[in-house]
C-alpha cells in the first residue's frame, strides 16, 4: 500500500474501505491471513490507524528504529548485490530470532 503512482483521487476513509475489502477477498480466497506490505507514508496514512491488526512488511531506509518495531519484514535497500542476479535487488530482514523464522515459515 503506497500512496505514489495511484492516478485515482479518492477520500482517505474510501481508500481504507475498498483496502479492507480487498484484503478480505484476499483471506476468503486463500484461506490465509495477509500480511500488507508498505512504506512509512502509506502506514501513517492507510494502516497506522484502520489496518494494525495485520502483519506488516514495511520500507524505510532510515537506520532507526522503523514504526515502533512492528514490523515483520523490513525492506531496509534497493542496491543490493548477488552473483547470480543482474542489476540490483532489494533487502529485507526478519524481525526474529532463527527460531521465530522458522516457526513462521511453518504457518
Amino acid at each position: 500500500i503506497e500512496e505514489w503512482g495511484n492516478n485515482i483521487i479518492k477520500p482517505k476513509k474510501e481508500i481504507t474501505k475498498d483496502i479492507k475489502t480487498f484484503i478480505k477477498l484476499l483471506e476468503k480466497k486463500l484461506g490465509k491471513n495477509i500480511m500488507i506490505y508498505t512504506n512509512e507514508s502509506g502506514y501513517d496514512t492507510y494502516i497506522k490507524k484502520d489496518l494494525s491488526k495485520y502483519k506488516l512488511w514495511i520500507c524505510s531506509f532510515k537506520d532507526e528504529d522503523i514504526i515502533e518495531n512492528k514490523w515483520k519484514f523490513w525492506q531496509y535497500s534497493h542496491k543490493g548485490k548477488f552473483e547470480s542476479i543482474e542489476g540490483w535487488v532489494d533487502i529485507n530482514t526478519f524481525n526474529g530470532s532463527r527460531q521465530d523464522w522458522n516457526k513462521f515459515l511453518v504457518k
